[in-house]
């Protein structure tokens, strides 16, 4: 008995799938394991995740990273979203991108609920083709934005159990 489909997982997830592919014929997108942060690092302070671009080296499609979109946790950017267009080919030099971070919110649901805070959607164009794709930080890194986010808040033990 043939199978449907009809709410287009398939669809999505190859739709997903083949974008990753396209954005890793320019480059490969991570992020650091550093955060950063302002002054002493304590309440109020601004963090830094740094978004590392390392290219290919080879002529080929045009990424445009739009925008990327915080979480529950952390935003990038002034409200929430980093709008600072960046546009990337294969053969430019790799580089590392500062994107400023703020929690997005301070109280204990945002922490508590938010098994996304390390996730950040990325709106870019690959060639003119939109789309949106999720990268992650890394375990170091998310220990490292988390600890940012909770000293930021002002809340007295970090997550991981250090002083804040």
């Amino acid at each position: 008995m043939p199978a449907s489909d009809e709410a287009e997982v398939i669809d999505r997830i190859a739709s997903a799938r083949c974008l990753e592919l396209a954005i890793e014929e320019v480059a490969h997108l991570s992020w650091a394991d550093e955060v950063t942060a302002s002054g002493d690092g304590g309440k109020g302070s601004v963090g830094t995740l740094t978004l590392v671009i390392d290219t290919t080296g080879k002529p080929g499609p045009r990424l445009v990273i739009d925008s990327i979109v915080g979480n529950p946790v952390l935003s990038p950017g002034e409200r929430g979203v980093y709008d600072s267009p960046l546009t990337i080919t294969g053969d430019q030099p790799s580089q590392r991108v500062p994107i400023p971070v703020k929690p997005t919110r301070c109280d204990a649901h945002a922490f508590g609920e938010s098994g996304s805070f390390n996730a950040f959607a990325f709106n870019v164009h690959v060639d003119g083709e939109p789309g949106q794709f999720v990268l992650r930080l890394g375990p170091t890194g998310s220990v490292n934005a988390i600890d940012y986010a909770v000293a930021s808040c002002g809340f007295l033990t970090s997550i991981g159990g250090g002083e804040g």
